[in-house]
């Protein structure tokens, strides 16, 4: 019963897409693209289920996954462009951090744009992914208001210090960081060194 709604639904939201001719994203699409086992009858109906309904889509379809090594093999030859986006180095981060500042300056925040933009270099050397740095920010910012203050490099450096607090306290916990986790488990493979600060 489950994979048959799975499949009118998807049905539905493809038929949508066709017919307003756009572009139809499915984010974290791993319950669909997982490799089927011998014991997951359930999870290899609804795999099956997703590569019909793939099969006959004429339109774009964007998949996200961050767990390329749960991948069914047959979506493979079904996937007409893959893209790999590698964690942000130091330069990404940094330039994700400044537009995320502009932005915010440029939505007239009450916001020390010179002294926080002054200061990207140190906050790039975190190794924060794009969601953590957008969170952090939103959180320095989130801070600051509070505080009735305006956004300053001090509120940035909190929140991200609260961010590699947790990080810290997860690593410690699990014995390793995200990247070594996927690693190990074959989920992904970053491909990166670590970095030393």
């Amino acid at each position: 019963m489950y994979a048959e709604n799975v499949e009118k639904y998807l049905e539905s939201a493809l038929y949508v897409g066709s017919t307003w001719d756009c572009v139809v994203l499915l984010d974290e699409a791993d319950v669909f693209l997982k490799e089927r086992t011998k014991m997951g009858l359930q999870r290899n109906a609804l795999v099956s289920v997703f590569l019909r309904v793939l099969e006959y889509y004429d339109g774009i379809l964007i998949l996200t996954t961050n767990r390329i090594g749960t991948f069914d093999e047959a979506f493979k030859s079904r996937i007409q462009l893959a893209l790999h986006y590698p964690p942000l180095d130091r330069d990404g981060r940094w330039e994700v951090l400044r537009n995320f500042v502009q932005s915010l300056s440029e939505a007239g925040e009450n916001i020390d744009n010179k002294e926080i933009s002054k200061k990207l270099d140190i906050l790039a050397r975190y190794k924060l992914n794009g969601r953590q740095i957008r969170n952090t920010i939103s959180t320095a910012r989130q801070l600051a208001q509070y505080k009735k203050e305006t956004l300053r490099y001090a509120h940035v450096d909190q929140a991200v210090g609260v961010v590699n607090e947790f990080e810290k306290y997860v690593t410690d916990v699990h014995g390793h960081d995200d990247e070594e986790y996927a690693r190990d488990q074959g989920l992904r493979n970053d491909g990166i060194p670590r970095e030393v600060d």
